[in-house]
This record gives structure tokens, C-alpha cells and sequence, in this order.
């Protein structure tokens, strides 16, 4: 900023007159020279939320700038060349210099450029990398398949490059395998194709399993809860068609995420996942359902902007965010369908894992379910299945059908005449008896290891399922609804362990619909990793 205000009197002067003005609109494309009709191109993907963080994070740097700056022309006038009129040292001027200095610097240790010698011994460190601005070299343009190499030197650097150069042609640097949300960030161009684009996202684990929001890359990744400790993770488009665009920090991050309070006691590191194999584990569901929500609600939030858009781009900045938006979209669309058709060979096996509401209001033990259903006729007014998803019962009829399931085993105990074959009611009774060994027996529930408030709420929840089910047995008196054993402790058992067992799976089933849904999973020590 000094160096551009004191104009010819700065030994820099000729180099400055090279780079791009602070009033040449035209000649800086990066994100932060944008008007609004440009913006509209970039609303709802990560590049708006980087945009954003780092005009905050360059509005702090200015003003806490020009406090030192009022300062020291508090105490002395700033003498020689220097220019000692504050209100010259603008936001758009500071803008402008960063944007230059971001945009063209090359990364330079102080103990290979001579320049630095003297100020390495006051407050700059020998062993740091800083950004150095080389005239004449930052003139490169970038292309992903050039072959070179920088040397840096006491006095001298140099490029040196393996590929011909003919006739009157450029020399181009390679900036290293950047995708076009950087290069636009960083340098306000994008490539056409560019095999490096990928999905930029931050995962942080925090006591809320289920919360997400919206950032981006710098903080623009787009984060699936809130801030606590932030790792950045991406996805892409491998050549192949194996689900390789998830690297194993990313599914383990997610995996302990999601993990519900059971799982969380194990050691997630040491728990190899991998979604593309045919195991079907509560683990994978999970990761797999939970990246596939939040992929699809991103996709969301920039198709939910192309009502604003033009028919096409208007100038170059929004060419080049039209491609990003474009590439972004595709990444998403294709990572989201690829999860997709692994949630379905999952869901589609011949005996389920993944309990679903069409399998409990038909597949269930048949000395029970017409209790069930008649529960719900009078309870609740449905068992249609796609009725009670629409009215948010998901989890009242989960919990009703897991008690009664469960008091139905205890019934079936006392009677060695009732001997069912069918696999899947076996597997039923399994998962019960596992359940009994995680979470305790039904009518003796442990509430001291949860909060206050998590208890009062649960009883809460609780007292209105039970309310449902002693409504549907005044109408129904010799149903199983009329036993005794139906108490608020025992409901509170069903809420905690649906609560714990369920995630919310997209809808990606083959019998139509395209409703989220709330599942269970069927686990056992014979399905646990």
C-alpha cells in the first residue's frame, strides 16, 4: 500500500505499474471485486461462505493495521517517502494489496533470500516460510501439466522447465493440483475440466451428534456440525467407479460422528470401515445415510438459487463461476448416487437388517401384530406407513412396536408350545436379548447417567406414547395393551433404545417414495464388527 501511494518514488515503482490497478475492475477477478449480479453465481456453494470469511478475516487485519498505523503518527510523523496522511490507506486499497500479495507471491524461507538476512535477526524466524513477491516471474500463468521446477537460491532464482517451448510462446508455472473453488478464491480463473476439482468439507466433533451448517473451504468447507475441532476433508471424482472419492479419515471421522452412545465407548480409529464392500454393519448405515443427508441438502442450497440466475453468464467472473457452480453440482450429484445404490443393496436383502416401518406392520410375529395394528388404528388414526411418516409418528409407532416385540418374547418364554420358524423373528428375538444385555431389562431403566434435562424429556415423550397405547386398549380391552406391565418405566426403555438404534435413512428404496425415513437396525453379537 506504501509502496503504491508514494508512486514514483518508490523503487518499486516499475513493478507496480505491471500488476493489475486498484481501479482496474477488470484486471482482478477474485471473489472480493464481485458485484451482486456475480454473486447470484456463486449463492449457496462453499465459494460464497470462503468469500465471506475472508473478507471478515482481511476486515480484522485492515483495521487492527490502521490502529497501529494512527498510532505511530499519533507519537511522530512518518518521514522520508513514507505517506503520513492515514484516510490515504483505504479498505479497498488494503483489499486490492492482499489480493496482490495472495494472488502472485511464492513461498520463500528467510534464509535463502539474501533480502531477509537483516530482519531475520529481529522478529523473523529462519526456519518459516513467508510470501515473496518476484517481479517478472509472477507473470507465469498456471497450467496443471507443466513440468517445472523452482530453485531458490542466496541471490538468484530460477525456473527451470522440461517441456518445449515453441516459437512465440508463453511459459507457463504449475500452481500444483488446485481445484477451481481455489483458483478463483486465489486467483480469479478457473480450468475447463479440471481433473483436481473436488467437494470441500470440515468435519468437527461436538456433543451434538446431529447438528450441521453451512461454510466453506477456509471456513468454506461445508460443515456438518458446529465448530470445535475442524478437519478439513474432500471428495472427487476418481477415474474408476469404486466409491474411492471417500478417503478413510473422512469415513472414520463421520463414523465417530455418528456413533451412537454405545458405539461411542469403542475405539473408532482401530474400527476399519469400508462402504464399498457388501457387509451391511449399523456403523456403515450410519456413515453412509449421514453423508448422503447432508450431500443431498447441500445440492439443495445452490439448485434452490438458479431461479435467480440469467440465462447465462453476463462477463468473465461469472463464466468462470458458472463452471465452478456447475462442477460442484456434478460432484455432489454423482458422490450422492453412488451412496445411494449403496444404501440399497443394503436395504434390499432377503432378510433385512434394516427394520423398517413396511416390515413391522407385516413382517412381524403374527400373534401379535394384529394387536399392533389395531393399536395404531385407534391410537393414532393410521398404519399406513407413508401416512405416519408425513405426521412425524415414526418414532411413537418404533417404540410401541419395540415394547410390545419385546413383551411378546416375554409372553412367548412362559409357553414352550409357541415355537416359531420364521428366520427373521428369530433374528427379532436375538436382537431383544441383546438389547436386555446393552441397555438393561425393560422395567428397570437407569437414568442416572443421563442429564436432567434429557430425563425430564424423555419422560415427557414417554407419558404421551403410553397415553396412545392406554387409549387403544380401553377400545380394544383383551389386546396384549391391557397387560399390566404397560408402565411409563417400560415405554422409557422402548424411547431410549430408539432413540440410540435409529438414523434417519434417505429415500432410496425400491418401492418408490423419495421420503427420508427413520430406520432401526437390526444388530446382534452376530452382526457386530
Amino acid at each position: 500500500m506504501e509502496q503504491y501511494l508514494i508512486k514514483e518514488g518508490s523503487f518499486w515503482w516499475p513493478y507496480i505499474q505491471t500488476i493489475p490497478q486498484p481501479n482496474n475492475e477488470k484486471g482482478l477477478q477474485t471473489p472480493l471485486y464481485y458485484e451482486q449480479d456475480d454473486l447470484a453465481w456463486i449463492h449457496g456453494t462453499n465459494l460464497d461462505g470462503g468469500r465471506n470469511h475472508r473478507t471478515l478475516i482481511w476486515r480484522e487485519q485492515y483495521e487492527g493495521s490502521m490502529l497501529v498505523l494512527k498510532q505511530e503518527r499519533s507519537t511522530h510523523e512518518l518521514s522520508g517517502n513514507r505517506i503520513s496522511q492515514v484516510q490515504h490507506y483505504t479498505w479497498d486499497l488494503y483489499v486490492w494489496a492482499a489480493t496482490i500479495l495472495s494472488s502472485r507471491c511464492f513461498p520463500g524461507q528467510v534464509q535463502q533470500i539474501e533480502a531477509f538476512q537483516a530482519l531475520s535477526k529481529q522478529k523473523m524466524r529462519t526456519d518459516e516460510v513467508y510470501p515473496v513477491l518476484i517481479p517478472v516471474f509472477d507473470l507465469a500463468n498456471h497450467s496443471p501439466h507443466a513440468r517445472v521446477e523452482w530453485r531458490m537460491g542466496d541471490k538468484a532464482c530460477s525456473l527451470y522447465t522440461e517441456d518445449a517451448i515453441p516459437g512465440p510462446s508463453q511459459i507457463w508455472n504449475n500452481y500444483g493440483p488446485k481445484g477451481n473453488e481455489e483458483l478463483i478464491m486465489g486467483y480469479g480463473f478457473s480450468l475447463f475440466e479440471n481433473s483436481a476439482d473436488r467437494f470441500a468439507m470440515a468435519l468437527t466433533q461436538y456433543s451434538d451428534r446431529n447438528s450441521a451448517d453451512e461454510g466453506s473451504q477456509y471456513s468454506n468447507a461445508s460443515r456438518l456440525s458446529s465448530p470445535k475441532l475442524s478437519n478439513i476433508h474432500y471428495l472427487n471424482l476418481p477415474a474408476n467407479t469404486a466409491l474411492s472419492c471417500c478417503s478413510m479419515q473422512l469415513v472414520q471421522a463421520l463414523h465417530a460422528m455418528v456413533a451412537n452412545n454405545r458405539e461411542g465407548t469403542m475405539h473408532h480409529e482401530s474400527i476399519p470401515i469400508d462402504i464399498t464392500d457388501r457387509i451391511t454393519t449399523h456403523q456403515k448405515a450410519r456413515v453412509v445415510s449421514k453423508l448422503m443427508v447432508f450431500l443431498q441438502s447441500k445440492y439443495s442450497t445452490i439448485t434452490v438459487h438458479n431461479r435467480y440466475l440469467p440465462p447465462w453468464p453476463m462477463n468473465e467472473k461469472q463464466f468462470h463461476a458458472a463452471r465452478y457452480r456447475r462442477s460442484q453440482l456434478r460432484i455432489l450429484k454423482i458422490i450422492t448416487g453412488r451412496l445411494a445404490g449403496i444404501l440399497q443393496r443394503m436395504i434390499d436383502q432377503p432378510d433385512p437388517q434394516f427394520i423398517r416401518l413396511d416390515h413391522i406392520l407385516s413382517r412381524s410375529p403374527g400373534s401379535f401384530i394384529t394387536d399392533f395394528r389395531s393399536l395404531l388404528h385407534h391410537g393414532i388414526g393410521t398404519r399406513k406407513p407413508t401416512k405416519i411418516r408425513s405426521l412425524g409418528l415414526e418414532h411413537l409407532v418404533y417404540t410401541i412396536w419395540l415394547c410390545s416385540l419385546r413383551l411378546h418374547h416375554e409372553l412367548q418364554n412362559r409357553d414352550d408350545r409357541n415355537v416359531d420358524t420364521n428366520q427373521w423373528h428369530f433374528d427379532l428375538r436375538c436382537w431383544t436379548s441383546f438389547l436386555d444385555e446393552v441397555y438393561g431389562q425393560p422395567f428397570d431403566v437407569d437414568q442416572s447417567k443421563r442429564s436432567e434435562s434429557e430425563a425430564n424429556l424423555a419422560n415427557s415423550i414417554s407419558e404421551s406414547y403410553l397415553e396412545v397405547i392406554q387409549a387403544a386398549a380401553q377400545r380394544h380391552v383383551q389386546s396384549m395393551y391391557s397387560d399390566p406391565r404397560w408402565t411409563i418405566g417400560f415405554v422409557r426403555w422402548g424411547y431410549y433404545i430408539v432413540q440410540e438404534e435409529s438414523f434417519t435413512c434417505p429415500g432410496v428404496h425400491s418401492k418408490g417414495g423419495s421420503e427420508d425415513e427413520l430406520i432401526l437396525f437390526l444388530e446382534s453379537p452376530n452382526t457386530e464388527d
